[in-house]
């Protein structure tokens, strides 16, 4: 449901003021000249009308289309996400979800490493509230992270959360968000989503930690 109304949001955002104005105003004047019985003036504002909407239906789906795909930011989050400092970053947050996953909902338990990758999906996260980049984008260029991280990481932002109730609040829009583009892609091939679950989190653990190597 978010999902949806995040793209009914930017596809009222991508409509052209000055044609939705003329739209609207023609659409009047025609109403008003049939409703005088001055029918050929009618008739022909009501022509009007439908072709400047048929250009704001254009205009909108290509500026919809736009937004949806712009891949501005979505360029620069993927050279900080993949910088080497940030490869190392990470390798060290997969090793203490690995190596301290009974402590991660400790309130006293703090890793810098994995608190600074959810800082990352925080940023891209703020970002997509703010309509800068879209759910489509984050989850083409980071899903299989956004999953990986966030999801293992659940207990570690609940505990980091009690007490900085403001800390990472977009990276659970960002996660779900994301995750309804992930499922809506599946669905289209006929498959569901399923969960990492323990053998694929290992998996996805191991392969952040081999990033140092």
């Amino acid at each position: 449901m978010r999902l949806i109304l995040h793209r009914l949001r930017r596809l009222a955002a991508s409509g052209s003021p000055v044609l939705f104005t003329g739209t609207v105003a023609l659409a009047g004047l025609a109403i008003s000249s049939i409703a005088k019985d001055v029918q050929l003036n009618g008739i022909i504002l009501s022509a009007l009308s439908v072709v400047l909407a048929v250009l704001l239906g254009f205009q909108m789906n290509a500026e919809y289309r736009r937004r949806t795909y712009d891949p501005t930011w979505m360029l620069k989050f993927d050279d900080d996400f993949n910088s080497e400092d940030m490869r190392r970053r990470r390798s060290k947050a997969a090793t203490d979800l690995r190596d301290h996953r009974t402590r991660l909902g400790n309130e006293d338990f703090k890793s810098a490493p994995l608190s600074d990758v959810l800082d990352f999906f925080e940023g891209v996260g703020f970002l997509m509230q703010g309509d800068e980049i879209t759910p489509e984008v984050a989850h083409h260029a980071f899903y299989y992270w956004i999953d990986g991280y966030c999801s293992t990481a659940q207990q570690y932002i609940q505990a980091i959360r009690k007490k900085d109730p403001t800390r990472w609040e977009c990276v659970e829009g960002l996660l779900e968000l994301t995750t309804e583009v992930e499922e809506e892609r599946l669905k289209q091939l006929g498959r569901k989503r399923e969960a990492l679950g323990v053998t694929g989190v290992a998996e996805f653990l191991e392969e952040e930690i081999a990033l140092a190597d």
